[in-house]
């Protein structure tokens, strides 16, 4: 609608009431001029408004002057009349005029769709016959109805909030021009479908309780516009933009906006909503075979930083004393649609959104909670500060998820909980500071990439099931690329129960216990491994990797560890304890530690480093000598420790072989030397070499002698 004024000539005054005088325009005075033959009061002067058709009656302007405040306008009236013998009254305006100085008042009228003749009627009040009452024009605010759309109010809608307006909007929308809502509240306590694109201009729909508004089209509105109230029910049966503030600032405008919009849909989230805790269950509209929905943060696009975390597009906020799950999934399976680009090709979308789970005033729920769901994209997510678990994947079947950009910081228990998430991919995910694990994955999930620090529990926990007897099939098998885990209370990288995972790097250092710990766990495959300074705890004693309890054919590509901090417990580099078989290390590089290779007797057949320091090995398992044996026999190994109980020297090796490598262990505090013995052992620069502990010394043997290829100073 458009808005202009009508300004009508002081010439069209008239008046029936003998007592007053009109004096019209002339040279002496441009206006109309009233004066009483007789004071007093109810004497009205009247003037025709000619109104074009289809219009509303916004407000009246009357200018006028008065001599005297004791003779004054009392009220500003309009009637409208169409058979002869009724006047009704559509307009009453009691308000006293009294300036003495020209000026124009306005009565504003609202919004009034004249069906008859318009007449504007001025009441006066005479207190003497000297007095003088000034009518200047008359002016006429008014909107006209355009012929393109369908405003409601030019089909009858009062706006003011208790007037049912269904019947005015109903046949706005039947007349199938696209419908504006202007400024006002339009009640609603009837059904009403409207088929035509829907645009709110500043005005609402109250929605009475058991009411049904339902638009198969478009609505087009404000973003921070409320355009629905009241707890009826509002349908948004077309795939568009929705925003959660055109239904006002409360509690749960996300699950309104969920509820109501279509599949296909987009719900743009800008700025801070508190919550109650949103659900999506399989008994919403987007139920199983449905295309799913976007849930947007929009606030910053393009500007925030993931590094520093400073920029999120919307915050979620779960209210007080709301001990639930701040989003919920449950049973809801969706399809993808064929043709769509990814992410809209997934289900539901999460993006650039940051869930706060308020645990101060909770004391249970998760942040993200996914129970038998599949097709789920995840943008960027930060899940902050829940009294549960940050992400948390359970109960029924969790599949097919994808997630950009996922941290889980600061939750009272795990960080992100994958549970078993079959053929579901993430690109990155950072955990910290969260009160038990970091990341904890039970099976069929790939991560390309983890950072997980300061939290209570491990970095990385990867628990499973092994096959075991009666069992139908393995766990699913997990695949990380790079994982980095540090400062964590528990291990680096706990792998227990674990089958058939595969990790290509691992970087652990200065968390409390073990860098990485491996149990129970078979034929998981690890290409590199760099420990260096974990065991931070105050007492203990811990290993760069360990491997313990019935492990069996699990490979590790590379490992360096590393120890050169007064604080570490990392005492061992590589300690295998484990009653499981053919655990085998390609390549050892370590230092600094109390020993840097430890398999016990009690280990299994075939664990087993091939390489140290570039040295490959035949067996790896650790010989001792025999006591004072002057010339040991090193027969079918590589790895031997001295172990005299008095000073010796070893003049040469039995048994040696063509080609063969052996690494001496200092395991005696330096009671063992070899001894340069030309023919039987080359040591370099002919110099003796007396072990002390944890020193090593390398030597190959051509066929006549052995000689010297290194050797280390470890104490």
């Amino acid at each position: 609608m458009s808005t202009q004024t009508l300004w009508i000539s002081p010439t069209e005054w008239i008046s029936g009431d003998p007592t007053l005088r009109l004096s019209y325009p002339s040279v002496h005075h441009p206006a109309v001029e009233i004066t009483a033959t007789t004071p007093g009061d109810l004497k009205w002067v009247f003037v025709g408004l000619r109104l074009p058709a289809g219009i509303l009656i916004k407000a009246v302007r009357v200018c006028y002057q008065l001599s005297s405040k004791k003779s004054f306008i009392s009220q500003v009236r309009l009637t409208e009349m169409q058979a002869p013998d009724v006047a009704l009254v559509r307009h009453d305006d009691a308000t006293d005029l009294l300036s003495t100085d020209p000026t124009c008042y306005v009565s504003t009228v609202g919004a009034y769709r004249p069906e008859g003749a318009v007449t504007l009627a001025l009441r006066l009040k005479f207190a003497k016959k000297t007095d003088k009452i000034t009518l200047g024009s008359v002016g006429v605010d008014m909107e006209t109805c355009e012929v393109d759309v369908a405003n409601v109010r030019c089909f009858g809608a009062v706006g003011d909030g208790v007037t049912d307006d269904s019947l005015a909007i109903q046949s706005a929308d039947n007349s199938g021009k696209p419908v504006v809502v202007p400024l006002g509240m339009y009640l609603v306590a009837s059904d009403v479908t409207l088929n035509n694109v829907v645009t709110f201009m500043g005005g609402q729909l109250k929605v009475n309780p058991g009411v049904t508004v339902r638009f198969t089209n478009l609505v087009v509105a404000q973003r921070k516009q409320q355009i629905f109230s009241d707890e009826g029910k509002v349908i948004l049966s077309r795939p568009q933009v929705v925003h959660p503030n055109w239904w006002g600032d409360g509690l749960d405008l996300i699950q309104m906006a969920i509820d109501a919009s279509a599949s296909g849909s987009r719900i743009e989230l800008t700025g801070k909503y508190v919550s109650s805790g949103i659900t999506i269950t399989a008994d919403e509209p987007n139920k199983s075979g449905d295309f799913g929905k976007a849930l947007v943060g929009v606030a910053a696009p393009g500007l925030r930083d993931l590094d520093t975390k400073q920029e999120w597009g919307a915050e979620i906020y779960l209210a007080d004393g709301q001990n639930t799950n701040l989003l919920s999934f449950k049973g809801v399976i969706w399809t993808n649609i064929e043709g769509r680009p990814v992410p809209s090709s997934i289900g539901f979308v999460l993006d650039n959104l940051k869930l706060n789970g308020n645990k101060a005033k909770n004391t249970s729920g998760h942040g993200l909670a996914l129970d038998g769901i599949k097709n789920l994209y995840i943008g960027t997510l930060l899940i902050e500060d829940c009294a549960g678990d940050g992400l948390f994947a359970s109960g029924g079947q969790v599949n097919l998820i994808h997630g950009e950009h996922i941290e889980c910081l600061g939750n009272l228990r795990i960080g992100f909980n994958g549970g078993s998430m079959g053929d579901s991919h993430f690109n990155y995910i950072e955990a910290g500071v969260n009160g038990s694990n970091g990341v904890q994955l039970a099976g069929g999930t790939q991560v390309d990439q983890i950072h997980s620090y300061q939290n209570t529990g491990n970095g990385v926990a990867i628990l499973g099931k092994k096959e075991k007897a009666g069992e139908q099939e393995k766990e699913q098998k997990i695949q990380l690329g790079e994982v980095r885990v540090d400062r964590n209370k528990g291990s680096g990288v706990m792998i227990n129960d674990a089958t058939e995972c595969t990790i290509g790097s691992i970087h652990t250092m200065l968390n409390e216990q073990h860098g990485v710990q491996i149990f129970n766990s078979d034929e998981n495959i690890i290409s590199a491994i760099h420990a260096k300074n974990n065991g931070q705890a105050a007492t203990g004693a811990y290993a760069g990797v360990k491997i313990s309890g019935e492990s069996t054919r699990n490979k590790i590509g590379q490992l360096i560890t590393r120890k050169d901090d007064s604080e570490s417990k990392q005492q061992l580099g590589y300690h295998n304890s484990t009653a499981g078989v053919d655990n085998v290390v390609q390549t050892y590089s370590g230092s600094g530690h109390d020993q840097e290779i430890k398999i016990e007797s009690g280990a299994g057949m075939g664990n087993r480093v091939l390489m140290i320091d570039g040295v490959a090995l035949v067996d790896n398992r650790v010989a001792q000598f025999v006591d004072q044996d002057t010339t040991p026999s090193v027969k079918g190994g590589n790895m031997f420790a001295t172990g005299s109980a008095l000073p010796t020297d070893i003049t040469s090796f039995d048994d040696g072989i063509l080609g063969q490598q052996i690494v001496l262990l200092g395991a005696d505090s330096g009671k063992t030397t070899v001894k340069h013995n030309a023919g039987k052992i080359n040591l370099s620069g002919g110099v003796d070499f007396t072990l002390d502990a944890n020193d090593t010394l390398v030597l190959f043997y051509d066929g006549i002698q052995w000689n010297e290829i290194s050797r280390s100073h470890n104490a």
